[in-house]
């Protein structure tokens, strides 16, 4: 029998010139840890997280996809950059890999909280685009003395020929990609997505998507 809930997200989708150069970026560092340390988002699944749902009755979804689409409508299409690069909680025990944003982020605020009105979640004011998540512990393939990223960053020397620890290799990464950025892009949607969860990762599914300034 079919599930009656469903675990649901609302989000911004980049532009997918803007999802594969993230992408390629998040390959970029799969390469400086051993295999399997971090499992990538799937190039098709970046995404930019306004609000988490979570398990929602599929009963309440007309009513929920009406004050979302109304909440879209009161905000016009606006601008944001992906920017800089960062983990959470924190480096010494990362387990996510998320780049940044910028731009236009008061717009990008007050959307979300607009976006929660009325419901029970808090609006999300941490805003970022999950490359990956670590899934076990951070250090350097054996023997590597040097990271090359094909982004264009430059390499990181490590001084001594010593492994260094895994800390200080995802600090200097970080630090050297905090100038990353990608070209701004033009928000003009929100989507609503269904997640399943799965042995391999997360399947999207979208559940509508609502044009900014516009009544549906």
């Amino acid at each position: 029998m079919a599930s009656s809930h469903l675990r649901c997200f609302v989000a911004l989708t980049p532009p997918p010139a803007l999802k594969q150069a993230a992408a390629e970026l998040g390959r970029d560092l799969y390469h400086c840890f051993p295999p399997h340390t971090l499992r990538l988002i799937p190039e098709a699944q970046l995404h930019l997280t306004l609000l988490f749902l979570g398990n929602v009755n599929t009963a309440s979804l007309p009513d929920l996809t009406s004050q979302l689409a109304s909440a879209c409508a009161a905000h016009q299409p606006f601008s944001l950059s992906i920017k800089g690069l960062g983990v959470f909680p924190n480096p010494y025990r990362a387990r996510v890999l998320w780049c940044g944003v910028a731009g236009d982020l008061a717009v990008l605020t007050a959307l979300s909280e607009d976006l929660c009105r009325g419901l029970e979640h808090q609006a999300n004011r941490d805003f970022h685009l999950t490359l990956g998540r670590f899934q076990k512990s951070l250090s350097l393939r054996s023997g590597q003395k040097s990271l090359s990223l094909r982004s264009g960053q430059k390499s990181l020397s490590l001084r001594s020929g010593k492994t260094p620890p895994p800390q200080t290799v995802l600090v200097e990464l970080l630090n050297s990609h905090a100038g990353f950025m990608l070209p701004a892009w033009q928000v003009r949607e929100v989507e609503l997505f269904a997640s399943e969860l799965t042995a391999k990762g997360a399947i999207h599914t979208r559940l509508a998507r609502w044009a900014l300034g516009q009544m549906s």
